[in-house]
């Protein structure tokens, strides 16, 4: 795998830049009994799905499922989930994967990681 750049440092309020076609992205995925095989590439589906809206602090995925741009942050930070810190098995994909998809990128920046987006068309409303 090629060498990727470092991401550069935001300071807060400014604004991120727009995503292109060439940009790659992030998913973290629960570990489960496909992941334990290193030659095993195929994701399950369901690591993809929005998540239903459970409570006020589990408010699912209503507005798109959470990606992180890869030119905004590296791979050991996409890969530690929020609450825990734990590092979890991560999917890297294309933006432009997306977009021959029929679906879009949008930056949706949060406070404690300016590299969130979100893919809007797999929500759960």
């Amino acid at each position: 795998m090629a060498t990727l750049p470092h991401p550069p440092d935001l300071s807060p309020g400014q604004e991120v830049p727009p995503i292109s076609g060439d940009e790659y992205l992030y998913r973290r995925l629960l570990p489960g009994p496909w992941c334990r095989d290193p030659e095993n590439t195929v994701i399950p589906q369901r690591y993809f799905m929005p998540r239903a809206w459970q409570s006020p602090q589990r408010p699912g995925d209503a507005d798109g499922i959470s990606v992180n741009r890869s030119l905004l942050t590296s791979l050991d930070r996409a890969s530690r989930r929020p609450d825990t810190g734990e590092s979890v098995p991560v999917a890297r994909f294309a933006v432009a994967d997306v977009h021959r998809l029929g679906l879009t990128v949008r930056p949706e920046p949060i406070a404690a990681d300016p590299s969130h987006a979100v893919i809007p068309e797999l929500n759960s409303t």
